[in-house]
């Protein structure tokens, strides 16, 4: 009998935002939009951005890796979180992009 070792695409669940002007102000939208794209205020350079896979069954066994295109062109490696949050995010235009692979395959 084969192992199924795929994975369901990944989901950006929401994005939580800092108002760095306004002590403890944040706000969370909740992704993803029809667009699939969002505009945040100049004032909200820090961010986190919450994903998942559909299927929970996989979730223990899951890492994810993402980047941020126009920011660093880095993939970083997750284990055992479905979040990342950005801290002092200059002006721009950016695309995060997530992707999970089951624990110790490649």
């Amino acid at each position: 009998m084969m192992k199924d070792n795929r994975i369901t695409p990944v989901e950006i669940i929401s994005l939580h935002g800092f108002n760095r002007n306004i002590e403890n102000q944040s706000e969370e939208i909740t992704l993803p939009s029809e667009k699939k794209t969002i505009r945040l205020p100049y004032n909200w350079n820090s961010f986190r951005i919450t994903f998942a896979i559909p299927n929970y069954a996989q979730s223990e066994q899951i890492e994810y890796t993402y980047t941020m295109d126009g920011l660093e062109k880095i993939w970083y490696n997750i284990t055992n979180e479905n979040q990342v949050t950005f801290r002092n995010i200059p002006p721009g235009e950016y695309t995060f992009r997530v992707k999970a692979k089951l624990k110790n395959q490649e």
